[in-house]
């Protein structure tokens, strides 16, 4: 039985959604608390990690993976803790019931006309606010990527790298072995990328680049697996409003 570790980017969302796992057992639960309130109660154990409130959740799943990089699970499930959010609720039990199933790495991440690098090529975003009300600020503004637009950051980091695929919303589950393809090195060039401000438009760039860099992942453990999948398609399709 593979061993699984749940990671959670906090900041001071509600939590009650873990009763919903209560039935899993995760060798940990590990909850960054990038907020400014105590972790609220819930009826499992866990272990917290205060980290400044920079990078969103990027920068959070990195620092996880470069810190236990000698001890990881087999598989970390990463997550938001803004999974009270229907759309999240549901991609969340998506990954965590196909991790079960596969025992390895699980994206949930539709196809797109063509890669992501050609069809984000032009992606900046100068303003964005949290759509889940305890993350929102009153100042919206990001700090700008030193390098940008998208296609030209891409390039930067994944040139050669073809993936017709984008995990939306910052969930999924990552094999030990398919981190360990890439070095400390590696993971700390991407941690740096993030400068010391919470809301970083670089952040929005590597949620559009997850399964770049993990590279390579086998199609099979990205799912759906067939390219005309019309409900699933037209439920992704809804939520570019999101970062628009």
């Amino acid at each position: 039985m593979i061993n699984i570790d749940l990671v959670i980017a906090y900041y001071k969302e509600d939590l009650d959604w873990l009763e919903d796992y209560k039935n899993i057992n995760f060798r940990n639960i590990f909850i960054y608390n990038k907020g400014p309130l105590e972790i609220p109660n819930i009826n499992r154990s866990f272990i917290e990690i205060k980290l400044p409130n920079v990078g969103r959740e990027g920068h959070t799943y990195l620092y996880h993976i470069i810190t236990n990089y000698n001890n990881l699970s087999d598989v970390t499930i990463f997550t938001t803790g803004s999974v009270s959010i229907p759309k999240k609720t549901l991609q969340l039990k998506i990954i965590v019931n196909k991790t079960i199933e596969t025992m390895n790495t699980v994206f949930w991440a539709p196809y797109i006309d063509t890669n992501i690098r050609d069809a984000h090529y032009n992606f900046t975003l100068e303003e964005y606010n949290s759509t889940h009300i305890n993350n929102t600020h009153s100042n919206n503004k990001l700090l700008l990527s030193e390098i940008r637009p998208f296609g030209l950051w891409y390039d930067t980091f994944f040139q050669n790298i073809i993936i017709n695929r984008i995990n939306y919303l910052g969930i999924f589950s990552v094999s030990k072995h398919h981190i360990l393809q890439h070095d400390l090195l590696y993971y700390n060039k991407l941690i740096n990328q993030f400068p010391n401000h919470y809301n970083p438009e670089v952040g929005h760039y590597f949620e559009r680049s997850w399964i770049a860099i993990f590279h390579p992942i086998p199609e099979i453990y990205i799912f759906p697996q067939i390219k005309k999948f019309n409900r699933f398609i037209h439920y992704y399709s809804n939520i570019n409003y999101i970062y628009a």
